[in-house]
This record gives structure tokens, C-alpha cells and sequence, in this order.
């Protein structure tokens, strides 16, 4: 999710840099350490488990202040694009890309939401555990602990849900999976007789037609 949000970021903030910097290469080398820095946490838990929960608590807080940090901002920026918009400044491409980057930061959004729904009690968990552990009943610590994992492990059950129903693409995908006959075509229309969910594109270019023959009408 500290990926996501960073790349969201530059795409918003930094655009240009945004294409300049993030090459397929660099994406998978990104991923690849962040699965090594979260191996590397966990031989720490191995080898030193008094340390690790308090190295562990303080990555979690920096990962959730950068990805606040992120989406703070790009929302200011959506903001200003949509004043702009408002005021006819931009151009039709830019159009077109705003509400495609608008409707991935809502994407992002929910993600994170339902993430620190799900990760925050583990964490505020494991720190009262840390600090008050000879004060807590063994019956207490299981619960507590089964509850708060549970929770945690429901964010990788709710995340397809959520893709499903914010992403077209995601669901036409989900479709001819399920559907193996099925060709994308035939997935897309499937989709649109179970959702009939339209393209914001096609919304915003039959809006710019619509305003262009008011316009020759107005001139006629």
C-alpha cells in the first residue's frame, strides 16, 4: 500500500516524473524489496522477539503516516484539477486523464480505509500487549488475539470485493475466468447487462458534445 500511494502520488503531484521514473523494472524491483524488508522483519521476530514489536509498531506507523501523508495530498490536487476543470482551463486529454486518476485515488482510498480498519486493532493489540501483559488473563489474551488476527485476515478477503465493484475492468477480468468459454467481448457485455455501468469517458466526451451544439445553436 506504500507503493500504491507513492505511485499515486507521482502520478498526481509529479506527473511528468511519474512516466519518467516508474519503468516496469523499477516497479518489480520495488515489490521485490519490500517482500525482503518484511522477510527481514520477521528473522528479527526469529532471532529477538523483545525487539521486535516495537521495531515492528514504529515501521507500521512510518508506512501509515506516508500513506496519509500521500493521500492527503493527491486530494488536494484533485481539488485544484476540478476548479480548473470547473473553469474550462484544461484540455480534453487532460480531462480524460484527471478521471481516470480520480477514479484510482477512490480505489486507493477505500483500499487503505478498509486496511486500517482491519490492521489498526492488531496493532493497538500488540502494543497494550507489550505494555500490560502480566495485567491481562490468558481467556482475554485469546480472544483478543483471535479477534484482532481474524480482522487483519478479512482485508485480503474484502480487497477482491472491492476491486469488483470500483473496477470495470477487474470485474470483466473476474468474469471470463469463471466463464472459460467466454471471450472478453462476450465478458464486457455480461458485465454490462449485470452492472451496466458506463465509462466516465464516454460521459465526459458526450458532455463536450453536448456543450458544443448549445454553443452552435447559441451562434445560429
Amino acid at each position: 500500500m506504500v507503493l500504491i500511494s507513492g505511485e499515486r502520488y507521482l502520478a498526481m503531484r509529479h506527473s511528468f516524473a511519474h512516466f519518467a521514473l516508474l519503468t516496469e523494472t523499477r516497479l518489480l524491483v520495488a515489490s521485490v524489496l519490500a517482500w525482503l524488508l518484511s522477510i527481514i522483519l520477521y528473522i528479527n521476530f526469529a532471532a529477538n522477539r523483545s525487539v521486535f514489536m516495537p521495531i515492528n509498531n514504529t515501521f507500521y506507523g512510518l508506512c501509515l503516516a506516508f500513506i496519509l501523508f500521500c493521500h492527503v495530498t493527491v486530494y488536494r490536487e484533485i481539488r485544484r484539477h476540478e476548479k480548473q476543470i470547473a473553469a474550462q482551463q484544461v484540455t480534453v486529454e487532460a480531462r480524460k486523464q484527471f478521471e481516470k486518476d480520480k477514479k484510482a485515488f477512490k480505489v486507493t482510498f477505500i483500499i487503505i480505509i478498509v486496511l486500517m480498519l482491519c490492521y489498526v486493532p492488531i496493532l493497538i493489540f500488540s502494543a497494550v500487549l507489550e505494555r500490560f501483559r502480566s495485567k491481562i488473563s490468558l481467556e482475554v489474551l485469546y480472544i483478543c488475539f483471535f479477534l484482532t488476527t481474524l480482522m487483519a485476515f478479512l482485508n485480503s478477503f474484502f480487497n477482491p470485493i472491492i476491486y469488483s465493484f470500483r473496477l470495470r475492468e477487474f470485474r470483466v477480468a473476474f468474469i471470463e475466468l469463471i466463464c472459460k468459454t467466454a471471450n472478453i467481448a462476450e465478458a464486457e457485455q455480461r458485465e454490462m447487462k449485470i452492472f451496466g455501468t458506463p465509462n466516465a469517458v464516454v460521459r465526459i466526451e458526450a458532455g463536450q458534445e453536448t456543450e458544443g451544439e448549445a454553443r452552435q445553436n447559441v451562434e445560429q
